[in-house]
């Protein structure tokens, strides 16, 4: 008999049978003359071990389930995404074709990615950004400005582009990168990009990286529509333009927050771009003034588009 319990003493569980017809710990050297008892302690430990087990593997067995009804349930959640939103890119000018706006780099490549966007159905997100007009602040930022427009079959997901700056032998000199105004493209939308690279350098040339993410089949997308039910130019002399409007929350939720950012036109090219945050919360049906800076100096301007984005209230 031997390992049958541990030590009392000592904790030790190398409690074996002596010559003398003893218990004894071979650690601490307690004898445990009374087998009877030794063998009621033994067995007293085996049980609470095995209570110990068995608690043990239905804690693990709980978890299980429960990661398991998460899935499911997240699963659920995700098909009924939430896509209200505003059904083109409003503008208070009508929207002007890419090919009329000043390009600062011709050569923009379309990256194209596949993805599994719906069960059993693989989709291709692709974009196409530019051209990208180039517009100096008065601190000496660089504002990079123009489209980003989803033309794959996928929702695209935080429409990203980055700006590489380079001398005329090829050197690297900055890079900087910038989001659309929408956190996310439904197939065939577009948004306003700005990417701001501040301090920026003398550069010879520019190259324009993007690479569409789209959307998973667990991703909520949602998002308040509304509308820009007023908006104008105001000229305050000596370069500075501001444009002013209200936005409308024509949509059945509150809005939290709302993002607006504008492209300001001059004879087809873009001469500036700016971004305003509305911070406090739009009732339904209620609406909100914003007054936007346009940091570059403008003396004159022909038109403006403007892009918008609401977040639902949690």
């Amino acid at each position: 008999m031997s390992n049958l319990f541990r030590c009392s003493s000592c904790g030790s569980p190398d409690v074996r049978l002596n010559k003398q017809n003893q218990y004894q710990c071979s650690y601490c050297g307690s004898l445990y003359v009374n087998k009877e008892r030794a063998l009621v302690y033994a067995a007293k430990e085996i049980g609470n071990n095995k209570i110990k087990i068995l608690q043990v593997s239905a804690v693990i067995l709980f978890i299980m389930l429960l990661s398991i009804a998460v899935y499911y349930v997240s699963g659920e959640n995700s098909a009924g995404i939430n896509q209200t939103v505003n059904d083109n890119s409003v503008s208070v000018n009508q929207d002007k074709e890419d090919s009329d706006k000043t390009a600062v780099d011709d050569s923009v490549v379309r990256q194209d990615v596949l993805t599994d966007n719906t069960p059993g159905a693989a989709k291709k997100a692709e974009a196409e950004v530019g051209p990208l007009a180039a517009v100096r602040d008065s601190i000496g930022g660089i504002y990079f400005s123009g489209f980003y427009q989803n033309i794959g079959e996928a929702v695209i997901t935080y429409p990203k582009v980055t700006v590489v700056l380079f001398d005329k032998y090829g050197k690297e000199l900055k890079r900087a990168a910038g989001y659309g105004t929408r956190s996310f493209l439904l197939p065939g939308e577009k948004t306003i990009v700005r990417v701001l690279v501040s301090g920026a350098p003398e550069y010879e040339k520019i190259k324009i990286l993007y690479e569409p993410q789209p959307a998973s089949k667990f991703t909520k997308l949602s998002r308040i529509k509304l509308s820009i039910v007023e908006s104008k130019m105001n000229f305050s002399g000596r370069g500075r333009l501001d444009i002013t409007g209200t936005v409308k929350n024509i949509d059945s939720k509150d809005c939290r927050m709302v993002k607006i950012e504008a492209l300001v036109f001059k004879d087809g090219k873009v001469i500036g771009s700016g971004l305003i945050h509305i911070a406090d919360d739009i009732s339904p049906s209620e609406t909100a003034s914003f007054s936007m800076y346009i940091p570059s100096k403008i003396d004159e301007a022909d038109s403006f588009v403007l892009d918008w984005q609401g977040t639902p209230a949690m």
